[in-house]
């Protein structure tokens, strides 16, 4: 989910124009497709203030501050929700939504091939393909349509089951959705193979059934992906952090719990919480995970191919870490070029895309500065340490060479008293005189 703070301009990449990019193009032109290697503006948006975009399989969905949703892309499940089956190439309106002021939306979420939405007054509404009951809606066909279309619903459906529990925010995975209620309770439903829907099994559901590991806990957040689902449990005395749970299938770490792969059940993931990470916000991928941690920073784990994580791993022979990593370059000046902090993110499949603030920080010459001060720094205090080394180890040899001198001068008195000359107290003065000038 985007911030919506951010600048109201819809851009979008990759597709080579087959429906989920919004812009309609001549695919036997060359340059056209050269287009969709760098991100193009919508220009059916322009003006329109989104402040919510979402991206399944195929299509892809926005929401503007208003409470309009535009969608676009392939149709053949019904998950445009324009009623009927015809795939568009561009942003088009849905009018459902249009037929009452309360029907205005806030958030909305794609999954492979379904959408939900959540109004401004907590309903959550549901259409595409109803499989293993991903839309939540008590049933797994819809009665009365053609054989050909009974499992796909073309058009938005209220979800009469959480009318009782307002909601205020929505996940969907691929072919699960979750939902989190005002008052706490998160909500699973859908496909439930790999424990994903984190009620203890691996059965689908077909309407929302509660997640009782979550109960009576403050989640401030719930995400949901192919196989695997999360959610933030407030972390006290903070108020915008807590700690993250997963659940579901993590063959590829994604999980983040050491060398479990499969938990139905949500559980804390363990070496955040031995590192004091708390989260301020998790997004997931189909293979990896990710998360912003209280300052500002950002962690990754789980699937590593083609270096979606941001950062080197320590497994070997394998490209997949459950130990979540730290991605730097945030904040900082990277190949001259200065970076802010981390604003929004979104996973894929093994990749990774941040929008970051303007950068704060000072500019490279300020910086080079800092760094020559730092660097003469770290060199004055190793010369200080070798200089205090130094002094130690050689008042330690003039010691040991003092210790002897008083050896053989006491060697040489005893001789001369033994013999009885008259040169016996002169040796003995020169050494005496020799220890104090050793000493000074």
């Amino acid at each position: 989910m985007l911030d919506a703070s951010i600048p109201p301009v819809d851009f979008h990449a990759g597709g080579n124009g087959t429906g989920v990019t919004g812009i309609k193009v001549d695919l036997d032109d060359e340059w056209s497709k050269e287009m969709f290697m760098e991100p193009q503006f919508v220009l059916e948006l322009q003006g329109e203030e989104v402040v919510d975009t979402t991206v399944g399989a195929s299509h892809a969905a926005a929401v503007t501050s208003g409470g309009d949703v535009f969608v676009w892309g392939h149709n053949l499940c019904g998950q445009l929700g324009l009623t009927d089956f015809r795939s568009r190439a561009t942003p088009e309106i849905l009018s459902y939504f249009e037929q009452d002021p309360e029907l205005r939306v806030d958030a909305i979420s794609a999954g492979e091939n379904h959408v939900a939405a959540l109004s401004a007054r907590g309903r959550v509404y549901c259409w595409g393909h109803v499989d293993s009951g991903r839309l939540g809606l008590g049933v797994d066909e819809r009665y009365g349509a053609k054989p050909a279309e009974k499992y796909f619903f073309p058009a938005p459906t209220l979800l009469s089951s959480l009318i009782d529990e307002p909601v205020c925010q929505i996940a969907c995975g691929a072919a699960h959705t979750l939902a989190l209620s005002d008052a706490g309770k998160v909500f699973a439903w859908g496909h439930g193979a790999g424990g994903r829907l984190g009620v203890g099994d691996f059965l689908s559901r077909i309407q929302p059934m509660e997640v009782e590991m979550l109960t009576n806990k403050c989640v401030l957040q719930i995400a949901a992906a192919t196989w695997h689902s999360a959610a933030i449990v407030l972390n006290p005395p903070m108020q915008k952090s807590g700690w993250v749970y997963t659940w579901g299938s993590g063959y590829h770490g994604q999980l983040g719990h050491g060398k479990s792969q499969v938990v139905t059940k949500p559980s804390i993931v363990e070496s955040l919480l031995g590192r004091n990470l708390s989260a301020r916000s998790v997004c997931l991928g189909s293979h990896h995970s990710a998360m912003i941690a209280m300052d500002g920073e950002m962690y990754t784990w789980g699937s590593n191919l083609h270096g979606c994580l941001g950062h080197a791993i320590k497994e070997k022979f394998v490209e997949h870490t459950s130990e979540p990593g730290h991605v730097s370059g945030f904040g900082a000046i990277v190949e001259r070029v200065g970076r802010g902090m981390v604003r929004s993110y979104a996973l894929g499949r093994e990749f990774t895309i941040v929008a970051t603030y303007p950068y704060e920080g000072p500019s490279e010459d300020v910086a080079r500065k800092l760094m020559e001060e730092e660097a003469i720094r770290l060199d004055m205090m190793r010369l200080e340490e070798e200089q205090e080394r130094t002094i130690a180890t050689q008042s330690q040899a003039k010691g040991d060479e003092t210790v002897g001198s008083g050896d053989e001068a006491d060697g040489a008195s005893a001789g001369g008293a033994a013999a009885g000359g008259p040169k016996g107290p002169a040796p003995l003065l020169d050494k005496g005189m020799d220890s104090q000038k050793t000493r000074l």
